[in-house]
């Protein structure tokens, strides 16, 4: 006994170190939250959204990772404050979604973030927005910390307050949802299991820390790609409780009915939402020294640049990771020593950083980098 309490103490301690770390980290960072959607330090931007319900620093390695893996994270600043109500919260993430038209989006959430996501699916102008999520330290029950915090938007979070059961009633979008959470949780001693929802608890304790976990980013990158993959390959440390199997660390149950994941957007939440389609597509491509291609391709297919000798314009249609350019208009000189090989281009597929080019007959005639990478 007295062993588990020094534990949960050291969990404490550490969890607290984490947050302090990244807050410190956060003020000396002049970054801003919009270099992680686009331009130069989003070389592999493909579909993703980051609001989030706390300080961006508790969720930089997460929403790093996301970025790294080619997903734009865009983050509703509106949320850094936290003291609002779950709808009123609810209502300015549907306004950031409608703005920038996103679908299909998977929302990665954290903490209070999972109850505003969960609110999300259930409304009628963000739910079709709006694929899947996955919450990490949602205190779906409730937290009974709440009540020691004198603020009405924490109390709100007490088990059993009018809100919390009426979103606990609404089951209709929970087989959307993936809930993680640690074996032992400071702020949320009930856990985080929704029933109805596919539920992983982690062999990590913390209620900030377990957001840099290899684990949970494993996680999160099985939510935000084409292809279902294990993300629990570590050898078992703990039994699981009954009715659940083991992955690996991780202690599951699955819903039957729950959604394939796919390569469609990913959104933060003290979480990873949505971009438009064809945001892997979207930006600049190749090289502006001189006689090197490049291309600035648009939302709307829309694209302009250079074959490294002639002007090239057109507009294309936008699939997912893949454009067809269609009609490319094109000035006329002549320029010696020069191969023009992008005014061939009939489609371009993009993988990571690069975007292969094909002719009319489907043969590889050169490839882009995406600028920056």
């Amino acid at each position: 006994m007295r062993r588990t309490w020094l534990r949960r103490a050291g969990v404490f301690a550490l969890d607290y170190l984490y947050a302090g770390r990244y807050q410190l980290r956060a003020l000396l960072d002049r970054g801003t939250p919009d270099a992680l959607v686009a331009g130069e330090d989003a070389p592999r931007a493909r579909r993703a959204v980051a609001g989030h319900l706390r300080d961006l620093a508790l969720l930089r390695p997460l929403a790093q990772h996301i970025h790294a893996a080619g997903h734009p994270v865009h983050v509703v600043t509106a949320l850094e404050d936290n003291r609002m109500s779950v709808p009123e919260a609810a209502a300015l993430v549907t306004r950031h979604l409608e703005e920038h038209d996103l679908t299909g989006v998977v929302i990665v959430a954290h903490s209070k973030g999972g109850l505003v996501a969960k609110y999300l699916m259930g409304m009628p102008d963000s739910g079709p927005r709006i694929r899947s999520a996955l919450t990490v330290a949602t205190p779906y029950a409730g937290s009974s910390l709440a009540r020691f915090i004198p603020l009405s938007s924490v109390r709100a979070l007490m088990p059993n307050t009018p809100g919390l059961l009426r979103l606990a009633l609404s089951r209709a979008v929970n087989a959307q949802i993936t809930s993680v959470w640690g074996w032992f949780d400071p702020h949320v001693p009930e856990g985080s299991r929704l029933e109805g929802a596919r539920n992983i608890e982690l062999d990590v304790g913390g209620h900030f820390r377990i957001l840099a976990r290899p684990e949970l980013l494993a996680i999160v990158d099985e939510g935000c790609s084409p292809r279902r993959t294990d993300p629990c390959r570590a050898p078992p440390s703990r039994r699981c409780p009954s009715g659940e199997t083991r992955e690996g660390p991780c202690c599951s149950t699955h819903a039957s009915t729950a959604p394939p994941p796919s390569s469609r957007p990913c959104s933060l939440l003290s979480g990873c939402a949505g971009t438009p389609s064809g945001a892997a597509v979207v930006g600049r491509w190749g090289s502006t020294a001189s006689g090197q291609p490049n291309l600035d391709i648009q939302n709307d297919g829309t694209f302009s640049g250079t074959d490294g000798c002639n002007q090239l314009t057109g507009k294309g249609q936008i699939d997912g990771d893949q454009i067809t350019f269609g009609a490319i208009a094109s000035t006329m000189k002549a320029c010696e020593g020069v191969d023009t090989w992008l005014s061939k281009a009939a489609t371009g597929n993009v993988s990571g950083s690069t975007m292969t080019v094909l002719d009319d007959g489907g043969s590889t005639i050169g490839t882009l980098k995406r600028s920056g990478s």
